[in-house]
């Protein structure tokens, strides 16, 4: 009895860490950047691949971006703010408003790939962590 309650307690944990929920990925206007390299991005560090722009309320956190078809295109450290894209066109970016992320890039061939590929839409899920 005591061992069938244990293996229970054990299983139950076992679940209850398998089952983290995630966000689900939120649909955003995307637009990508570049800078000179030794360029220091809002959170105090130089610019870099792997990092994006985001709400000022996600620094530090990990954004998850998928294409509107959910192929993985990235996960990506929110390391800057700024403006980005104007996704709902009143001339304004739209980063702060959390409907639009800005991802680094290294040169601006790689931001015209990036935006052909997205289509300027894509999926996003914020996430706590470190990319």
């Amino acid at each position: 009895m005591i061992i069938t309650v244990i293996i229970l307690m054990i299983l139950t944990v076992r679940c209850s860490a398998d089952a983290i929920k995630y966000p689900d990925p939120v649909e955003m206007y995307t637009t990508a950047y570049t800078a000179e390299q030794g360029s220091i991005t809002a959170s105090g560090c130089h610019v870099r691949t792997g990092i994006c722009a985001a709400k000022e309320e996600w620094m530090g956190k990990v954004a998850v971006i998928y294409s509107t078809d959910y192929e993985l295109l990235g996960i990506y450290e929110i390391l800057d703010t700024g403006f980005g894209g104007d996704a709902d066109g009143d001339g304004i970016g739209s980063i702060q408003e959390g409907k639009c992320i800005d991802v680094f890039m290294e040169t601006d061939a790689d931001m015209r790939i990036w935006m052909k590929r997205t289509g300027g839409k894509c999926l996003v899920q914020i996430i706590d962590g470190k990319g």
